[in-house]
């Protein structure tokens, strides 16, 4: 899904430009032109700034009982998982990230690593 979002944002701004795939003109030249930032790194990135905000709530909201659920028989099942929504941000090493999500300038600092790995692999 990732890089079918990237696909389709430079083919919008291809588009916009006026240049066809015949013309070679590279994808860094077409983002140069249009100056927009890369949806992937955006997504990422709210992603981000949303997971350290749901962190930081103290009461019962429903995101944070949606994110720390767990199935009645602890497991899930048989074969290749696919991935929750937490499993970006564990996968980073951070270790005790829900801790350093509280503090709001460590996060913040913590969002260029975590958005530059996710974005390095597409």
């Amino acid at each position: 899904n990732e890089r079918k979002l990237r696909v389709e944002q430079l083919a919008m701004e291809r588009k916009i430009l006026g240049i066809s795939r015949l013309q070679h003109v590279t994808n860094q030249e077409i983002r140069q032109r249009t100056k927009l930032k890369d949806v992937l790194i955006h997504a990422k990135s709210l992603k981000w700034n949303f997971c350290g905000h749901i962190q930081r709530t103290n009461d019962d909201r429903w995101t944070k009982i949606v994110e720390n659920w767990t199935p009645e028989d602890g497991k899930r099942k048989r074969g290749h998982q696919l991935k929750r929504w937490r499993d970006e941000i564990e996968e980073i090493g951070l270790g005790r990230w829900r801790e350093k999500a509280q503090d709001r300038k460590i996060w913040k600092t913590l969002r260029e690593s975590f958005v530059h790995k996710w974005t390095e692999l597409g």
